[in-house]
């Protein structure tokens, strides 16, 4: 998990991350949500300062998911990571492909981000690691 940028830097990573329930609002404040993808969405969508994609259907080993586009307008905290001292935030012009989907009873989310003009190359070459993951049976 990436847990840290330089403030109003403009960088490519891919995350994978679970159990981010605790989210921020365009004031900072946190608020909780359902770890389910619908809530994920539509927590991005009451984001002012995101513009925001139209959720597209996908699946990630063979299991259903969401993936949804945001760009930041302006420099923002998105959420907090779970038992970590540390937020994921986005500067302006940066977007995100965000792909979530249930992993057993997690909520998982796969982010790639990068500078809005080159997220596609970027998702090209990111992409055949999201279709390589998989998940335990049991999970």
């Amino acid at each position: 998990m990436r847990t840290w940028r330089n403030p109003g830097s403009q960088d490519e990573f891919l995350e994978i991350a679970s159990g981010i329930t605790e989210v921020l609002d365009d004031e900072g404040t946190a608020q909780s949500i359902d770890d389910t993808p619908d809530a994920f969405v539509e927590w991005l969508r009451s984001r002012v300062v995101l513009d925001v994609g139209e959720p597209i259907n996908a699946t990630v080993d063979g299991l259903p998911a969401t993936q949804i586009d945001v760009v930041a307008q302006f420099s923002t905290q998105l959420y907090t990571y779970p038992d970590a001292p540390t937020t994921y935030g986005l500067a302006a012009g940066q977007r995100v492909r965000f792909i979530t989907l249930m992993v057993g009873d997690t909520r998982v989310q796969i982010a790639a981000e990068a500078p809005d003009a080159t997220l596609d190359p970027f998702w090209g070459r990111v992409e055949p690691i999201v279709e390589s993951l998989t998940f335990p049976d049991d999970a």
